[in-house]
């Protein structure tokens, strides 16, 4: 994909950056790295456009989320993609194998929103000024290869513009379609296109099951699974909630204060509770894997879990991502071994073993939903969760749609979600307040944590100090568990209270005062820790040996005031 500079139009403006040509060499071959720097350093303010063609197309969205209505009607679901907010809405980039030229409204409606293709040409992209002073952005960066284009959007392209359709016409591709026959090979899309045309007319997901029930067992050849109807009626249906929220949403505080307390339903007492959404995390090496595959097994058969009581028996549905097969068998085998031979049945525990499953791929998370109405599991164990998506785990916005994902799956099958995930790289001796704050990645990922244990290396050969966390019970002291082989199996003790480091404690709550505000003088912090001025001295000479923090005297200060150096 090339990128090349454009003029920026605005009144008043004198740039001379020169406007595309078509039939540029460009559009056959990529410029050199030298023009490039002589282009940004000629035209430094100049505007960006990413040149098409090549196996690469845009889909230009006039309206936004209405336009996306217009290709859901279709039939056409986009993969996740490189999504760009323009003035009047998005471009979406797709690859091609086949020549895709320029269509000027492929899908419109009456309310101004339209679907266009951009073949080869330019496309202008972020960051770019528009005329009308809007700043051109990413709502889901550019990253390559290119998602493949979906085949019935190619398929449209090629034929053109429908005569008639959804919301439009005389209605005859509406006749045709439920008169059929509805062959296997449309009959998905054309599923997704009757769904979307009748939920957006303000009928109810059950009226709409009812209505297309008899049409996927008569008129479609073969019939169509219901379980897979349901699953396409529920899937647009959620996204039509999404974009057209409707009715009251406040409620009275006395209807709040009337209702019962509800005691957590744990899975494992004082650890975790049905429906929590939480994390094993730890430095990599540590024992994660372990610890999530001990919990299958223990939730499964109703053991203890290092030493914790587990009430009962329940559905436990392991995805294993991280590890094959066959090491994910021998891992299980010696842990069943070590709590006595007990192997959980098939009705309490199944598996995934690098599958390829992706939270943020539409068309996985629709066979996981399908996987949970039928297995209907109580507690989701993921391993790991940089193996389940292909998003920007630093990123809030990415790693907020991941988390929202979740939380949509918990609140329709009434389950939990534990994910394995990855700490931070340990800087020196530097530790944080909170354990969660080691976890790599964005904040909302803490911020949506309930219920998690953390994980880190002690002293002496396997052990592991786990410092648990939950939103709905007292603190639990860090533990330390180990590592036993025995029997040909493998154990994991729990070796009772981890042995507190007050001095690291004391650092932490220092890093904690310091983080995200102004710079502050050891008196400040000796009053809002409570501490003696010489501790605070003494703490922070040993933060900044490890490059933690460092002082500074404002500009006109006399106190020397402390920062985080990072």
């Amino acid at each position: 994909m090339a990128a090349v500079p454009v003029r920026i139009r605005i009144a008043r403006s004198r740039q001379s950056i020169p406007a595309w040509i078509p039939g540029s060499p460009y559009q056959s071959e990529p410029p050199h790295p030298d023009e490039i720097d002589v282009w940004w350093e000629t035209w430094p303010q100049a505007n960006v456009a990413l040149v098409m063609g090549r196996g690469m197309f845009a889909v230009d969205l006039d309206g936004g989320v209405e336009a996306l209505r217009l290709l859901r009607e279709a039939g056409i679901e986009l993969p996740p993609c490189p999504l760009s907010r323009t003035s009047k809405g998005l471009h979406a980039y797709l690859a091609t194998s086949v020549p895709v030229g320029d269509k000027v409204a492929l899908l419109k409606n009456g309310s101004g929103a339209q679907v266009d293709i951009r073949g080869p040409g330019i496309v202008i992209a972020p960051p770019s000024l528009h005329v009308s002073g809007h700043r051109y952005t990413w709502e889901r960066p550019l990253t390559l290869p290119l998602p493949e284009a979906p085949p019935a959007l190619i398929d449209l392209i090629q034929r053109g513009r429908p005569q008639s359709g959804p919301g439009g016409g005389n209605g005859s591709w509406f006749v045709e379609a439920m008169c059929g026959p509805v062959v296997e090979t449309t009959r998905n899309a054309t599923a997704t296109r009757l769904s979307g045309l009748l939920l957006g007319k303000g009928l109810s997901p059950e009226y709409v099951l009812a209505t297309l029930t008899p049409w996927a067992l008569t008129v479609c050849t073969p019939p169509m699974d219901l379980a897979e109807l349901r699953a396409t009626v529920q899937s647009i249906a959620r996204k039509e909630a999404a974009e057209r929220p409707t009715g009251p949403f406040v409620e009275p505080i006395s209807a709040l204060l009337a209702e019962g307390d509800e005691a957590p339903d744990w899975c494992v007492d004082g650890i975790l509770a049905i429906r929590d959404g939480g994390f094993v995390a730890a430095e990599p090496k540590i024992g994660k894997s372990w610890l999530l595959d001990l919990l299958a097994v223990a939730l499964a058969t109703a053991q203890e879990f290092l030493g914790f009581k587990v009430p009962g028996r329940r559905r436990v549905l392991l995805m294993c991502e991280e590890d094959s097969r066959p090491r994910l068998r021998r891992r299980l085998q010696l842990l069943i071994a070590g709590l006595g031979g007990a192997a959980p049945t098939d009705e309490w525990l199944r598996f995934t073993a690098r599958s390829g499953f992706k939270l943020d791929v539409e068309g996985w998370v629709e066979r996981l939903r399908a996987e949970l109405s039928a297995f209907r599991p109580e507690v989701v164990l993921l391993d790991v969760l940089r193996r389940v998506h292909d998003l920007d785990e630093n990123s809030n916005r990415d790693m907020g749609r991941l988390t929202n994902i979740l939380n949509d799956l918990r609140r329709e099958f009434g389950c939990g979600f534990l994910i394995a995930h990855h700490n931070r790289k340990p800087q020196g001796n530097v530790k944080r307040a909170r354990a969660g704050q080691e976890m790599s990645g964005a904040g909302v990922l803490h911020a949506w944590s309930e219920a998690a244990l953390y994980l880190t290396k002690g002293s002496g050969g396997g052990r592991i100090i786990v410092t648990p966390e939950h939103k709905d019970a007292p603190d639990v002291e860090p533990f330390v568990v180990r590592l036993v082989s025995e029997a040909g199996g493998i154990r994991i003790l729990n070796d009772g209270p981890a042995t507190v480091d007050k001095g690291a404690q004391t650092r932490a709550k220092i890093l904690e005062a310091l983080a995200g505000g102004p710079g502050q003088t050891v008196k400040d912090l000796s009053g809002a820790l409570e501490m003696h001025l010489n501790t605070v001295r003494s703490h922070l000479k040993a933060l900044a040996a490890d490059g933690a923090v460092l002082p500074k005297t404002p500009n006109g200060g006399k106190a020397q005031c402390w920062f985080l150096s990072v």
